[in-house]
Protein backbone atom coordinates (compact mmCIF):
# COMPACT_ATOMS: atom_id res chain seq x y z
CA UNK A 1 0.00 0.00 0.00
CA UNK A 2 1.20 3.12 -0.98
CA UNK A 3 0.55 6.49 0.49
CA UNK A 4 0.54 9.85 -1.21
CA UNK A 5 0.04 13.31 0.45
CA UNK A 6 -1.92 16.19 -1.27
CA UNK A 7 -0.01 18.99 -0.25
CA UNK A 8 -2.57 21.56 -1.00
CA UNK A 9 -5.72 19.75 1.45
CA UNK A 10 -3.36 17.38 3.55
CA UNK A 11 -5.77 14.54 2.50
CA UNK A 12 -3.91 10.81 2.76
CA UNK A 13 -4.52 9.28 -0.64
CA UNK A 14 -3.75 5.21 -0.72
CA UNK A 15 -3.14 3.03 -3.68
CA UNK A 16 -1.97 -0.43 -4.36
CA UNK A 17 1.22 0.32 -6.68
CA UNK A 18 4.07 1.59 -6.51
CA UNK A 19 5.26 4.77 -4.83
CA UNK A 20 6.16 6.31 -8.11
CA UNK A 21 2.93 5.32 -10.21
CA UNK A 22 0.84 6.08 -7.48
CA UNK A 23 1.67 9.82 -7.50
CA UNK A 24 1.88 10.21 -10.58
CA UNK A 25 -1.96 8.21 -10.63
CA UNK A 26 -3.36 10.77 -7.87
CA UNK A 27 -2.21 13.75 -9.63
CA UNK A 28 -4.21 12.44 -13.29
CA UNK A 29 -7.08 11.10 -10.70
CA UNK A 30 -7.79 14.86 -9.46
CA UNK A 31 -7.86 15.92 -13.31
CA UNK A 32 -10.42 13.21 -14.11
CA UNK A 33 -8.40 10.98 -16.64
CA UNK A 34 -9.03 7.64 -16.58
CA UNK A 35 -6.70 6.20 -19.20
CA UNK A 36 -4.21 4.73 -16.98
CA UNK A 37 -1.45 3.59 -19.52
CA UNK A 38 -0.78 6.47 -20.90
CA UNK A 39 -0.07 8.34 -17.27
CA UNK A 40 3.51 7.97 -17.66
CA UNK A 41 4.26 9.74 -21.07
CA UNK A 42 1.62 12.28 -20.21
CA UNK A 43 2.24 13.21 -16.95
CA UNK A 44 6.35 13.43 -17.14
CA UNK A 45 6.54 16.96 -17.19
CA UNK A 46 5.05 17.24 -13.76
CA UNK A 47 6.81 14.74 -12.14
CA UNK A 48 10.20 14.97 -9.78
CA UNK A 49 12.04 12.64 -8.06
CA UNK A 50 15.09 12.96 -5.49
CA UNK A 51 16.48 10.81 -3.27
CA UNK A 52 13.64 10.80 -1.13
CA UNK A 53 10.49 11.88 -2.61
CA UNK A 54 8.22 11.28 -5.35
CA UNK A 55 6.03 13.83 -6.41
CA UNK A 56 3.90 14.94 -8.97
CA UNK A 57 2.06 18.72 -9.24
CA UNK A 58 0.80 18.95 -5.46
CA UNK A 59 0.99 15.30 -5.29
CA UNK A 60 4.24 13.90 -2.62
CA UNK A 61 5.22 10.37 -1.32
CA UNK A 62 8.07 8.74 0.17
CA UNK A 63 10.46 6.56 -2.01
CA UNK A 64 10.06 4.05 0.84
CA UNK A 65 6.81 3.48 2.17
CA UNK A 66 8.48 3.84 5.78
CA UNK A 67 5.41 5.28 8.22
CA UNK A 68 8.28 7.52 10.39
CA UNK A 69 9.16 8.83 6.55
CA UNK A 70 5.41 9.29 5.83
CA UNK A 71 4.80 11.21 9.06
CA UNK A 72 7.86 13.20 8.69
CA UNK A 73 6.81 14.43 5.35
CA UNK A 74 3.29 14.88 6.86
CA UNK A 75 5.04 17.49 9.28
CA UNK A 76 6.80 19.41 7.04
CA UNK A 77 4.01 19.69 4.51
CA UNK A 78 1.88 21.19 7.61
CA UNK A 79 4.75 23.58 8.37
CA UNK A 80 5.40 25.12 5.05
CA UNK A 81 1.11 25.88 4.63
Amino acid sequence: MTTVINNKTGEHLHYRCDPKHAVIYAYARERGDEETWNYAQRYQRFFRETAVIFQCGHFITARTQDEGLIAMLDAQLALAA
